[in-house]
């Protein structure tokens, strides 16, 4: 029997993840801790980000800016039923390094490039940057300050 574990898959299946991975100057800080430690940096313990599905199901075909209620009514009923179609989406660890240092520079002000290699999940990156970012606004505005390890960046150019 295959052990649970907390830590996601190092890379894609078929994928080298010592080449062209998201490590280099921008991720070096974050690229040796453990996923459990990127998630409470960026303020999100519970391993989850507010906006993103947390299931993937596979056998239902749906874009992302599906309008056809009974589509989307069929895809909430296949997550409901779970099975084997249904599957944890989980930010493989160097996504989730690349989404803290993308959230990093942003916070501070300071310009990046994702420049990773073809595959690796540069979309899943900036979407989970935008959610970050959502979820920051409003987590400022009810707090006075950012989640994680932001917590004390207040400067005169952080709008809410």
């Amino acid at each position: 029997a295959d052990e649970e574990t907390d830590e996601p898959p190092a890379a894609p299946p078929g994928r080298d993840p010592t080449i062209d991975v998201l490590e280099g100057e921008g991720t070096k800080e974050f690229d040796s801790q453990e996923a459990s430690v990127l998630w409470e940096r960026l303020g999100f313990v519970n391993r989850h980000i507010p906006g993103l599905h947390q299931q993937l199901c596979t056998n239902v075909s749906l874009h992302g800016w599906e309008r056809n209620a009974k589509k989307l009514a069929e895809y909430d009923a296949a997550i409901a039923e779970g099975g084997d179609s249904v599957t944890p989406f989980v930010l493989m660890k160097y996504q989730l390094s690349a989404v803290l240092a993308l959230t990093k520079w942003t916070i501070l002000g300071e310009c990046g490039f994702n420049c990773d290699a073809v595959g690796m999940g540069k979309t899943i990156v900036t979407l989970a940057l935008f959610a970050v970012l959502n979820c920051y606004r409003d987590w400022y505005r009810a707090h006075g300050q950012f989640p994680g390890m932001f917590g004390e960046v207040h400067h005169p150019s952080t709008r809410v």
